[in-house]
């Protein structure tokens, strides 16, 4: 009935699985939510990068990124925000300036990992038989020297991953 919806993924799930053959497998290849999501600060070191970022943040429909701008900050090109909220508008805005309007009403991490361990744990005639999460090659090499990510308190951190593949199959009955 909405955009962005959580719980409408276990029933997508099962009705997925409801068309498979016992031993039939699904792979899903997502964003993926940390499930710590401590606040991070970003600092633009690319102008149009950061023109980007904020065109992004303006536009974006999923879930409220909560970021503080520069200006609400006293800081020059610093923005702060949840890890999660930095992975979605960092990872998103790699693909450009063409690939906005399209980014903008994409939600790329909906789950944790633990969330879909869970979920695969929780549907009859389901059975998780992979799961991993990663930061995708590339995306590092992207941001090197455009962006800075640190902590609240100004250390700096990793990029936090980006991704992960689970991988359900339904179950003998």
């Amino acid at each position: 009935g909405r955009r962005f919806n959580k719980a409408v993924i276990p029933r997508i799930i099962e009705n997925a699985v409801g068309l498979l053959r016992p031993g039939g497998r699904i792979i899903i290849r997502d964003g993926v939510a940390s499930a710590e999501n401590p606040m991070v600060r970003l600092r633009f070191l690319d102008p149009q990068l950061e023109e980007l970022a904020r065109d992004y943040l303006r536009q974006f429909r999923g879930f409220p990124l909560q970021a503080q701008l520069p200006g609400e900050l006293g800081e020059e090109h610093r923005y702060r925000m949840p890890q999660n909220s930095a992975m979605e508008l960092l990872y998103t805005i790699t693909w450009g300036k063409e690939a906005l309007p399209f980014e903008v009403e994409e939600w790329y991490g909906y789950y944790t990992l633990a969330d879909w361990r869970a979920l695969g744990e929780g549907l009859p005639g389901v059975r998780l038989v992979y799961s991993t999460q990663y930061l995708q090659p590339g995306y590092p090499e992207h941001l090197a020297g455009r962006v800075e990510l640190s902590g609240d308190t100004g250390e700096p951190v990793p990029f936090p991953n980006s991704n992960l593949i689970v991988v359900f199959e339904k179950e003998e009955t």
